[in-house]
This record gives structure tokens, C-alpha cells and sequence, in this order.
């Protein structure tokens, strides 16, 4: 049975350990961390009732037998499952999986009350979960490749820019202009998943804190390439013009001369990015499969807002 999140859920988990094992969602926000049932913020999160996430578990009479959880990700139409938790962990989906499905459905339609058209999952690659969220009517549109330092002192390129762009910091007017970009840069199933439309893409895109660059030339901008703070460490991504490879190397070199240790997330279609920062030093440490499941979404009243007692 699905239904909503409990303090007795908690205090299950706490004390019969029913729910063990890591994360098996893969946030975004929190990509380097997988931390158990058992962590404060999921147990902050899911007791208290924000209009941005909802929590649902499914139970076999007295049994908790898995929890999960969804938030909104940039905007209101796009959502982000968060938080899964399977008794036993990965290793047990092929005990009573038809019940997953279930589960991640019960999420998907709470979010979709809320505003939701689409909802993704990031999710290991290999991992079972894959398997159960297409059953459960996700589908699958690309893969992540994190890559981090194999050793300090990475290798820049060493050249002159051969190209004309103009390369600046972002300014908040180049919102439109980075969506063209990322049309032309990106395949086109993928933009079915992350927003065919400048609203739809804004709302996918998770709010960070950092640094971006971009390059411009002919008043268009032709590449783009962010660092974002994670601390001890920052998370970067590039973006360059199909039109103009030659950027590639520069956009890169840019952020490798700045100090500090990074990690970089590459979409497995950039596959010269890949290549380059293979060269420059770095290795290969995880790949995520990233899916999503579109819904039509339903008017959301705050003041009809379900509460759980």
C-alpha cells in the first residue's frame, strides 16, 4: 500500500532497520553524497510538509518495505526524484518488485498535483532501479559521466584561442541566448527530456551557486562553461557550438587555471569533452542514468494542499 510519510515510519526505520543500504537516487543537488534513511535531512524533509516535496512510502501491513521522495527542481514543472530507499537496498529489487513501480508512480502523481509535467530520476548506471522506473513508465535519455583529478597540475591545452569569440562572465540576460545554445549543442531526444521550450529548460536547470563563463561571436553565443561551489571541492560543466569545436579547449582551459580541486559531469553525447579531460589528467569514477517521466500536469491550489496526520 502507498500511502504518506509517518513519524512511525521513522521510528521504524530507527529502530527495526527495515530500510538499509545508500541513496539510490541520485540528486543532482547532492551528486557526490548517498547518504542512508537514517540522515537528519531526509528525516527534516519528509516530516515537514513543504509544497516543493512530497514523500511516500509503501507498506506491507506492519512492514515498511520502501520510502521515497520528490522536490522541485528549478521550476514547478519539473521535479527530481530525491530520496529512494528499498528494504535491503539495491540488491533486493527482485524481491516483490512489483511493488516499486507502485511506489514511484505514488510520487510521480503527487508531484504532478503540484504542478509537475515532468519528472527525472538519476540513478546509477547498472543499477536495478533503471529497470523498475521504466516499468513504472520512465524513459531513459541519457547517461553522466563524473570524471575526477587523477593528480594535481592538470594539462592545459597551451595555445592562443584560435577562435573570434569573445569570452566574459555571464550576465542574467543571457538566459535566451544559452537556451539556443543548448538546442543547437544538444540531441534532440535529449531536449525532449530537458525542455524543448525556454520555459520548460529554465525549470529543469538546478539553481547553483559559482562561477560561469560564456563565449560570444556574431551576438550569439556559441559556448558556455560553469564551476560551481561544493565546498572543499567544485562541480563544473561546458557547453560549446557544434559550429565552433575549436572552442572546446579554450572553455576547458579556462577553468582548469583556476585554483582548486574540481570534478567535471559530462554528458555521455560529449564525447570530445570526454576525450580532452581524459588527456588533461582526470579519470572516470561514475556514470549516472538519467530518465524521466512526462505527466500532464493538474492545477495545484496551496490552499487545498493535502496534509499528512
Amino acid at each position: 500500500m502507498i500511502l504518506g510519510f509517518r513519524i512511525s515510519d521513522a521510528l521504524r526505520g530507527i529502530v527495526f532497520h527495515e530500510l538499509k543500504g545508500p541513496n539510490l537516487a541520485c540528486s543532482r543537488r547532492n551528486c557526490s553524497h548517498s547518504r542512508g534513511f537514517g540522515s537528519v535531512s531526509f528525516w527534516k524533509d519528509a516530516l515537514i510538509h513543504h509544497q516543493d516535496r512530497v514523500t511516500k512510502v509503501w507498506r506491507d501491513g506492519p512492514r515498511l518495505g520502501a520510502v521515497g521522495s520528490a522536490r522541485i527542481c528549478g521550476g514547478p514543472r519539473a521535479w527530481e526524484l530525491d530520496h529512494l530507499y528499498l528494504c535491503g537496498g539495491d540488491t533486493s529489487l527482485h524481491l516483490e518488485e512489483e511493488f516499486y513501480p507502485a511506489l514511484l508512480d505514488g510520487l510521480v502523481q503527487s508531484a504532478r498535483e503540484r504542478g509537475a509535467e515532468r519528472v527525472f530520476l538519476r540513478c546509477t548506471s547498472g543499477s536495478g532501479v533503471a529497470r523498475i522506473a521504466q516499468r513504472a513508465g520512465f524513459f531513459h535519455y541519457f547517461n553522466e559521466i563524473v570524471l575526477e583529478e587523477d593528480a594535481p597540475g592538470m594539462i592545459l591545452g597551451g595555445g592562443v584561442d584560435p577562435s573570434p569569440a569573445l569570452i566574459r562572465e555571464r550576465l542574467p540576460q543571457d538566459t535566451h541566448g544559452l537556451f539556443q545554445l543548448f538546442s543547437s549543442a544538444t540531441p534532440q531526444q535529449v531536449r525532449m527530456g530537458l525542455g524543448f521550450t525556454l520555459d520548460q529548460w529554465i525549470d529543469a536547470r538546478e539553481p547553483r551557486q559559482g562561477r560561469e563563463w560564456v563565449a560570444s561571436h556574431d551576438d550569439r553565443l556559441t559556448g558556455w562553461v560553469a564551476e560551481w561551489d561544493r565546498g572543499a571541492e567544485s562541480l563544473c560543466e561546458v557547453m560549446v557550438h557544434p559550429d565552433q569545436p575549436e572552442l572546446l579547449p579554450v572553455m576547458l582551459d579556462l577553468v582548469l587555471a583556476q585554483p582548486g580541486t574540481r570534478r567535471w559531469l559530462v554528458p555521455d553525447y560529449q564525447e570530445k569533452t570526454l576525450e580532452l579531460l581524459l588527456h588533461r589528467g582526470f579519470q572516470e569514477t561514475v556514470e549516472y542514468t538519467i530518465l524521466a517521466k512526462t505527466v500532464a500536469a493538474q492545477r495545484f491550489s496551496h490552499s487545498m494542499a493535502a496534509v499528512e496526520v
